[in-house]
């Protein structure tokens, strides 16, 4: 078992250091000491070849957790690794990702890549996409008549992504259904369900808050669920977004750290995404006196 435990080990370092030597063959390389252009690293991250994820969670579990999310939930959120190198502080990670800062409480760290074959399913998280998978959950998972669920799928199946010329139309159409899913329903008539039984669903089942904008980013400093006109809202969009089916750390290929609050100063440390992969963590979290 540990013999096998060791090669798995191995085996996803060796995807991991690929998957990096990928990264800069398809950026272009690099110059002498000189990064890939800014817009090389953007339009890679938004490709459907793009694999690599990294999630922080701050919560204090009676057990680590074997999976990316909650038994509940279909979907898990995680932000573009390669927007973390050079290592940004906890702190800063965690507004660009629009989390809640917790210094309280146990920070797990998941760098996840998942190998070929894997069902993780990575997609960015824009309205098509995650409509798409809201409707393939619920296919696999059908909801119960008369909850929530259902009228999720209801909602989700109103979607038809029409092309337009005019680029605010289609963004109209997208973001309409989008905002549907955050409010009472149905629209009109005898109300079913509120607003808040609707976004509680949608955050257990899909990862979702309020803030979610659906156009592929996490909106920066959005943790505490703040009122912003459109243009505090889109300047707010940094990181690139994504959704990734709610499956095993090691069928999602993911390594793990646990940093207790008893680390000196964790949040305002810097976190190298690469600390995270150690050989003794894939497909599990490890508990870490230090995160750099």
């Amino acid at each position: 078992m540990a013999h096998t435990k060791l090669t798995a080990a191995i085996a996803a370092i060796a995807l991991m250091l690929a998957a990096n030597s990928n990264v800069r063959a398809q950026l272009g390389g690099f110059h002498g000491q000189h990064s890939p252009a800014a817009a090389l690293i953007s339009e890679h991250s938004r490709q459907p070849r793009y694999n690599d994820f990294l999630r922080l969670i701050f919560a204090n579990l009676p057990s680590p957790p074997v999976t990316l999310g909650a038994p509940a939930a279909y979907r898990v959120f995680f932000g573009a690794t390669i927007f973390y190198q050079p290592p940004l502080t906890v702190a800063q990670i965690a507004n660009f990702s629009g989390i809640p800062l917790h210094s309280d409480r146990d920070l797990y760290v998941l760098r996840c890549i998942p190998p070929p074959g894997s069902n993780a399913d990575p997609t960015l998280a824009m309205w098509p996409n995650l409509i798409s998978r809201i409707l393939d959950d619920y296919d696999a998972n059908p909801p119960v008549p008369g909850t929530p669920d259902e009228a999720i799928q209801k909602i989700a199946q109103s979607f038809d992504d029409l092309p337009s010329m005019v680029l605010t139309e289609t963004l109209e159409n997208a973001l309409s259904v989008g905002k549907q899913f955050f409010q009472k329903y149905p629209q009109t008539g005898a109300q079913q369900f509120t607003a808040q039984q609707m976004q509680d669903q949608m955050s257990r089942r899909f990862g979702t808050f309020t803030a979610f904008t659906g156009l592929g980013y996490a909106a920066e400093g959005t943790a505490s669920s703040p009122a912003f006109d459109a243009e505090q809202t889109m300047r707010s969009m940094v990181i690139p977004d994504f959704v990734l089916r709610n499956v095993t750390l090691a069928e999602a290929g993911c390594h793990c750290i646990v940093a207790p609050p008893a680390i000196r100063n964790r949040d305002q440390q810097e976190l190298d995404p690469d600390f995270v992969l150690r050989r003794d963590n894939y497909g599990r979290c490890v508990k870490v006196k230090r995160i750099s």
